[in-house]
């Protein structure tokens, strides 16, 4: 092991006491190192100091501020004008539901209206054409030559004329008796006078009568008659047969303005016609021509006749949906139109209309009917919504008679409209001919008509919502014939008008004739001739007069889309006579003899839905 060299110290002595020279050293390192730590660079390296100005950049900062000013400026301007085309509905048609066109479009259109009035120009001009050949002068020269050939045959040898009949016009025609066993002589010879010479005959002369149709000619027994010529006009069309292709051709010529009368058009095609056959016409329309029948009908036609259009295109559960969400949000006569609806459809109806107020409004009628109603009114609204009826049309006559006792003896609790009450249970539950047969029983009594009852005893919403029910239960062709009439009065409800007279018009319309022509002295076309001076008048009074049968046959006596028609029911079911005498059943229209509850109100029971 090598031996570890001597300290040292700084002058290069040895040292005597290694551990001071190396405590020495030590502190000596040590110092060298703090100065070298300590040393200050010739040059300033260090960053510069930073200026405020610099950093904050101040004209950025104004210039994003007058930006996000101009921005906020914007936007209340936009809101301002939002809000107030929310207010007001703005004044501009701002929605996009236009269909690509091209340019040319207005030049086509116009060219086909140009070749459209060109070809009825021709049409016309051919239809007014006289023929220049004369029948009468065809048939008339065949005669003539036919009876030429017959007078030549009586004096041609060799003629046969067994085929011909003998006529007193022809007396020089005679069929020669045939010898046995000889040739029988077919010629005609000249009869031998009795000095031996032969005479000619002459052929008799030929006297033309005139005849009715203005040709000459001579009757004759043996001849054939020529067929009667029946002359057909192709261009007339027989528009009581329900033709869809045929009917969606002429409303779309109607929407394009190509027809002299739009409004005839529409009564020919689509009032005249069923409901399933107008939803049969939407729907070939739609694959004619991609486009929605009730909008082209609507833009060509004026806005009056709007309300028309849904009401004959609109499916029926749409339109009832319809009727009810207006009714609820305030429309005239709500309580009545309520009950109009929701009495006079069976619970598949209801269950449909239910479904289409969901989707149509995106919110359950109950929901809205709780919202938009209150008390005893909304009770009864919600127990007639729930569809819980019994359709049949039996009724026991010891069960009407005991509710009627139940509901007469209950004077505190008569008109409750909780759901475990008496009166309840009964109008939402049972049948109408049970509910009717009740209510005779209960004026018989209380000695009063049912409707003088309500009066007496009720108010309010209820009390109109209540006489609609009794009415509708009582006979429903008068109830629907009140309608018509104060819809027709100068503070009527035209959406009232139009409602009663289309849905009515394919179910009990001739009952509801009838009864207005009793009740007020004059026939629905004369009220809406004097009272209606709308443009779609022509379609309503149609609407009344047709009523009885479309295509030339009478309707059979069935329930149509969800309401009952008139039909003959069993003899064992008639209900009892009123036990009042006929001044106190006021407001009701006493029933056919003969008839049950169906026929009598026109209510649902049982049939198919559309």
């Amino acid at each position: 092991m090598a031996a570890m060299p001597p300290l040292k110290a700084k002058s290069g002595f040895p040292v005597s006491n290694k551990l001071l020279q190396k405590r020495w050293n030590d502190k000596a390192f040590q110092l060298h190192q703090q100065k070298v730590a300590a040393m200050k660079a010739d040059l300033d390296n260090k960053s510069p100091k930073p200026y405020q100005h610099i950093r904050l950049r101040l004209k950025k900062l104004l210039a994003e501020e007058e930006r996000q000013a101009q921005v906020d400026h914007d936007n209340r301007k936009l809101l301002a004008r939002m809000t107030q085309i929310m207010r007001t509905h703005g004044s501009l048609d701002n929605w996009n539901d236009y269909t690509p066109r091209s340019l040319n479009y207005y030049v086509r259109e116009k060219e086909a209206e140009r070749i459209a009035t060109n070809n009825e120009l021709i049409k016309s001009r051919l239809l007014g054409v006289q023929p220049s050949y004369d029948l009468n002068k065809w048939e008339e020269d065949f005669l003539k030559h036919e009876y030429y050939l017959a007078n030549m045959a009586a004096v041609t040898k060799d003629y046969d004329l067994d085929s011909l009949e003998p006529t007193p016009r022809d007396p020089l025609r005679r069929r020669r008796p045939r010898s046995a066993g000889t040739e029988t002589d077919r010629s005609t010879e000249a009869a031998s006078t009795t000095d031996g010479e032969v005479e000619t005959t002459k052929l008799p002369k030929i006297k033309l009568e005139r005849s009715k149709g203005g040709g000459t000619w001579p009757p004759r027994r043996f001849h054939t008659k020529l067929p009667k010529v029946n002359r057909v006009d192709k261009n007339k069309v027989d528009l009581s047969q329900h033709d869809v292709d045929r009917d969606s051709r002429m409303l779309f010529k109607a929407t394009k303005g190509l027809s002299q009368n739009e409004v005839s058009i529409v009564i020919k095609t689509l009032v005249r016609r069923t409901y399933r056959q107008r939803q049969e016409t939407k729907a070939k329309f739609w694959e004619l021509y991609d486009k929605e029948l009730s909008e082209d009908l609507k833009s060509q036609l004026s806005d009056d006749f709007a309300p028309v259009i849904d009401a004959l295109l609109v499916e029926r559960e749409k339109f009832d949906a319809m009727t009810v969400h207006d009714a609820l949000k305030g429309s005239p006569s709500a309580e009545a139109t309520l009950i109009e609806i929701l009495c006079t459809r069976n619970n598949r109806a209801l269950e449909q209309i239910k479904k289409a107020y969901r989707d149509e409004h995106l919110n359950n009628l109950e929901d809205d009917v709780r919202s938009e109603t209150a008390g005893q009114l909304q009770d009864l609204l919600l127990g007639l919504l729930a569809g819980d009826r019994d359709e049949s049309n039996q009724v026991d006559e010891d069960l009407a008679r005991q509710d009627a006792q139940e509901l007469y003896e209950d004077e505190k609790d008569r008109w409750s409209t909780d759901s475990d009450s008496k009166l309840m249970s009964l109008i939402t539950t049972k049948s109408y001919a049970h509910i009717r047969a009740t209510f005779t029983e209960y004026e018989k009594l209380a000695q009063t008509d049912m409707l003088d009852v309500l009066k007496d005893e009720l108010s309010g919403e209820f009390f109109v919502a209540m006489v609609a029910l009794v009415k509708v239960i009582f006979y429903c062709p008068k109830f629907f014939a009140e309608r018509v009439y104060r819809a027709m009065r100068p503070r009527g409800d035209a959406a009232t008008l139009i409602r009663c007279l289309m849905t009515r018009a394919e179910a009990d319309m001739p009952l509801i004739r009838k009864v207005y022509k009793k009740t007020y002295g004059a026939t629905i076309m004369d009220d809406l001739d004097s009272y209606v001076s709308a443009p779609y008048k022509p379609i309503l009074v149609d609407l009344v007069r047709g009523s009885d049968g479309q295509d030339g046959q009478k309707k059979s006596q069935k329930r149509i889309n969800g309401m009952v028609i008139h039909r003959a029911p069993p003899a064992a079911q008639t209900t009892a006579p009123s036990a009042h005498p006929p001044s106190q059943t006021r407001g009701r229209q006493e029933q056919p003899p003969g008839t049950t509850l169906p026929e009598a109100i026109g209510c649902c029971t049982e049939g198919e839905v559309v």
